[in-house]
């Protein structure tokens, strides 16, 4: 059997031969929407309704049709479930999360399970689809708990590998293919990297220089902490009241990944996420002097950075650098959160700005 979830699992990026290969959105809705078409066929639909809901009688299988598997539809109790399976016998809600630190807001939980509670369905569940490091809320946690007989968490590495044991991948290359598209898209548990490499292997012969990287590490990374409550300040200030947009401080980050801190966006029951700082995704070769960028993650249309002209893209993220000097001067955050707005000012599509 070909494994293409252990070769993601294993670091390799998608191939650019795969059929999915950058003719869709790189986002939890391009990875809604590839489940639902796989669903469409019968065989991997029971499969995937068997995973989520493993005593499910073969009567409730035949009861479900393919008009039965909608996606993005918006409920009565509010919320815009990313997956619905329905009919007579059955109802889930799939709600799929497939980056670290990105929990549910409690609206959306408290709507999704006043909603299976209303179905008159035998069978009925509210599913988290998360990764194995997936970071949840202090609220995802209680209500998960008050609620065990109706809301379940899978996990995306344990859903792939259910798919993968049973060969789909052999039977046609689409089905192949949109496995490893989605396994790409996903923060899989990735195997510990614990190879030095050689620049790391020098500093640990001066300790002293390895002892002063940590240093300015943290002290940037509680800068950029501080200076959260300005940023969003000057956010929302941009913004046209008329729409219902919260902004707030969420992860502050300062690991090997990058080093810097994010702020959220909710419109619509989505989110919208800027990260300001370092990251070691932003590839700053071609040029030293923007190390320090602002990036976006957006999937609700709130922002748009194709008329800047300096930036760069990732497999989620845009990147638009910002020079070195800016945050150099420590003892000058105004420059600093001015420079970050300046850009995200930017970025704000023109029907959500504040009239002027």
């Amino acid at each position: 059997m070909n494994s293409c979830y252990n070769k993601i699992c294993r670091g390799i990026m998608v191939s650019s031969k795969n059929i999915f290969y950058r003719i869709t959105a790189e986002n939890e809705n391009a990875v809604t929407d590839i489940l639902c078409n796989l669903m469409k066929h019968r065989f991997i639909r029971d499969i995937v309704i068997r995973f989520f809901i493993p005593d499910v009688s073969e009567s409730v299988l035949d009861s479900i049709s393919d008009e039965g598997i909608i996606p993005q539809k918006r409920i009565t109790y509010g919320g815009q479930p990313d997956l619905q399976i329905i009919s007579p016998q059955i109802y889930i809600i799939v709600e799929n999360k497939i980056r670290n630190g990105t929990p549910p807001t409690p609206y959306e939980l408290s709507s999704y399970i006043t909603a299976i509670k209303s179905s008159k369905a035998k069978y009925k569940r509210l599913v988290y689809l998360i990764p194995q490091d997936y970071s949840s809320s202090p609220a995802f946690d209680d209500i998960g708990k008050e609620n065990s007989d109706i809301v379940g968490v899978c996990k995306w590495e344990k859903f792939l590998e259910a798919l993968e044991r049973t060969e789909v991948g052999d039977l046609s290359q689409y089905f192949k293919d949109a496995i490893e598209y989605i396994s790409s898209l996903v923060d899989l548990h990735l195997i510990e990297d614990t190879q030095l490499k050689p620049m790391e292997v020098a500093m640990i012969y001066e300790p002293n220089i390895m002892l002063s990287a940590f240093s300015a590490a943290e002290k940037l990374s509680k800068r950029f902490k501080i200076i959260a409550e300005q940023v969003i300040a000057t956010i929302t200030s941009k913004f046209n009241s008329a729409f219902d947009i919260k902004i707030f401080a969420e992860r502050n980050q300062c690991d090997s990944n990058g080093i810097g801190q994010c702020i959220v966006l909710e419109h619509n029951k989505k989110r919208d996420v800027i990260f300001y700082g370092f990251s070691n995704l932003y590839d700053n070769s071609k040029n030293d002097k923007y190390s320090f960028s602002v990036a976006f993650y957006f999937e609700n249309d709130l922002f748009d950075v194709t008329h800047f002209k300096d930036k760069e893209r990732d497999q989620y993220w845009w990147y638009i650098p910002i020079e070195n000097k800016t945050y150099l001067v420590s003892d000058n955050d105004e420059k600093l959160v001015n420079a970050i707005a300046d850009v995200i000012d930017q970025a704000i599509r023109e029907e959500y700005q504040r009239p002027t």
